[in-house]
């Protein structure tokens, strides 16, 4: 292991240049390996007058305390330049400031991923107790004996209410539904890793479990998934370790960057934000080569398939989902319009081994289409990152001034053009305020809203309302307000004037309160259903369904007459 001589990162045996700051190594080896060695100096030759030797030690005083003021007042200069920020003024544009810059942009980003006023968000989504009542109403045109009046007439009068309580390893549910007020269906289920649970006493008056194993034997054949829930993990991140991990991440990132294929361009004028203004920045182009770009992402998939990758664990228990529910075989795909048999191939085993086969074709695609990097800067912030090739271009313009976030997103593919520009401003760190619009293919939406961030509901929303709007008409309508113990959520979908539909609009009303709990039906003895041959468990679940046909019908149409 040795260490860069300009600005003290680690390297490798073999390392040229340094990653970080793009000195030659090698140059300063060199001059190391170059320089004079001091020889002995025979004692004859060393002896001298005193007289001479007490004058030199005169001149040696001289000059060592001449070496501490310089060093005191180098110090002190460093002191102002750091403290009065001075220093960024200073720094020329190059890959070590465009480094930092970039490390700060995540870490800004972090910051607002971990911010405490988005605790409530994260611990609703990994444990969540809340109570839902959800109606609905539709808004039509039909006449007196019509399909779509007497759909109206059976939603309307209906109501579900929802018990939710996951955490970690259960995700447990409890429905009840009613029309007109009357009971209808209530159930519960229970779902871990270790089993399922069911219990709709209107339907069977039995509670059913069956094992994990054994569903998953019934869902799939001999060769088919393996599916390991417990290999999920739904807890909140940890901040210290996300942190630490995304920014080794970043540093592996950093290394398509190199002194040979990196050019920078101070003062170069560029448009962000798609405003006909130019703006001064400095400007970094980064042309990877095939191999750079195949070896950082190689690297990235080894980071992730440590054992101690904290991220990387994370990752591969969704993989391993993913990978089960996959499977191998034939498949129909439309190639050209026309359906075709491909056969599949069985994804490798980890997430880093998946990454790594297909590094080469990532590469070897970038290349072909001659892909390459542009990130503009303006003083100390990255305000806009972009990748171009060949037949399409995306950029990401940003800016962040105090608490308002300004993102603009360009999109250019074969000659088509999609944009998104979103403002989000935080200013009063009580609300949060949202302004989004697209243009698509000549189509424009638009979506405006503001949320109260002091209070959130048991699923984690917050008071505020926010309306999405396609050419000018509103389209979604959602509202979120403080009521009794809870928070009312209205939905209003309005289907446009052009649609060929006797529907104006359907709204969904939900009250969210504090759920106290989901759990298994007391006084009911389990019967468990593993044992049970496939055919067995076939015909209890028929018979609950023919059931369900049987309460439903009564249930509606009995209502209407």
């Amino acid at each position: 292991m040795k260490f860069c001589p300009n600005c003290g990162e680690a390297l490798e045996d073999e390392a040229r240049f340094c990653p970080e700051c793009g000195a030659s190594v090698a140059a300063a080896e060199a001059a190391i390996e170059e320089a004079p060695v001091k020889e002995d100096v025979p004692a004859a030759e060393a002896e001298a007058p005193a007289e001479l030797r007490k004058k030199k030690s005169g001149v040696g005083k001289a000059i060592g305390i001449a070496a501490l003021v310089i060093l005191a007042l180098l110090i002190a200069a460093a002191a102002v330049l750091y403290f009065t920020g001075l220093w960024q003024k200073l720094v020329p544009a190059s890959r070590l400031k465009l480094g930092l810059a970039e490390k700060a942009l995540v870490d800004r980003s972090l910051d607002d991923a971990f911010d405490k006023q988005n605790e409530p968000i994260r611990s609703a989504l990994t444990d969540l107790k809340a109570k839902a009542e959800v109606t609905c109403e539709i808004d039509a045109d039909g006449g007196m004996f019509s399909e779509i009046t007497y759909i109206k007439a059976l939603i309307d009068e209906l109501k579900l209410d929802l018990d939710l309580d996951c955490d970690k390893d259960d995700r447990n549910i409890k429905l009840g539904l009613t029309y007109k007020g009357n009971p209808m269906l209530d159930g519960t289920v229970l779902i871990n890793s270790e089993q399922l649970g069911l219990y709709i006493p209107q339907l069977d008056s039995n509670y059913y479990t069956i094992s994990a194993e054994k569903l998953k034997e019934l869902m799939f054949d001999e060769e088919g998934a393996d599916i390991d829930l417990t290999k999920l993990d739904l807890s909140p991140f940890d901040e210290a370790k996300t942190r630490k991990e995304v920014m080794d991440l970043l540093k592996i990132l950093a290394k398509l960057s190199t002194k040979e294929n990196t050019d920078i361009t101070k003062g170069f004028e560029v448009s962000l934000f798609d405003s006909k203004t130019l703006t001064k920045t400095d400007k970094y182009v980064i042309t990877p080569t095939e191999e750079q770009l195949k070896a950082v992402i190689d690297e990235l998939a080894d980071y992730l398939g440590r054992e101690d990758s904290y991220l990387g664990g994370r990752l591969n228990g969704f993989y391993s989902v993913i990978k089960s529910l996959s499977g191998s075989g034939s498949a129909m795909v439309y190639i050209d319009g026309e359906p075709t048999e491909t056969e599949v191939e069985e994804l490798p085993e980890t997430l880093s081994e998946f990454i790594k086969s297909k590094s080469g074709e990532i590469a070897k695609q970038f290349a072909e289409q001659k892909v390459f990097f542009e990130i503009y800067m303006q003083g100390d912030e990255v305000v806009s990152h972009r990748v171009i090739s060949q037949k399409s271009q995306v950029a990401i313009d940003h800016v962040t001034e105090g608490k308002v976030r300004h993102v603009f997103t360009s999109v250019v593919e074969d000659g088509d053009r999609a944009t998104t520009d979103v403002n989000i401003d935080e200013t009063d760190l009580s609300k949060t305020v949202i302004d989004y619009k697209a243009n698509a293919y000549g189509s424009v939406t638009e979506a405006h809203g503001v949320f109260d961030q002091t209070k959130h509901s048991a699923i984690g929303t917050m008071p505020g309302a926010i309306s999405f709007k396609s050419e000018g008409e509103e389209l979604v309508n959602i509202t979120v307000a403080e009521k009794g113990d809870g928070m009312e959520h209205i939905i209003v979908i309005t289907l446009p004037e052009y649609a060929d539909s006797e529907i104006n609009a359907i709204k969904i009303i939900a009250n969210v309160t504090e759920g106290s709990g989901v759990s298994a039906p007391a006084g009911v003895s389990p019967v468990d259903l593993s044992d049970k041959s496939e055919e067995e468990i076939g015909e209890i679940f028929e018979n609950m369904i023919e059931e369900f046909s049987d309460v439903l019908t009564g249930t509606l149409f009995g209502g209407m007459f």
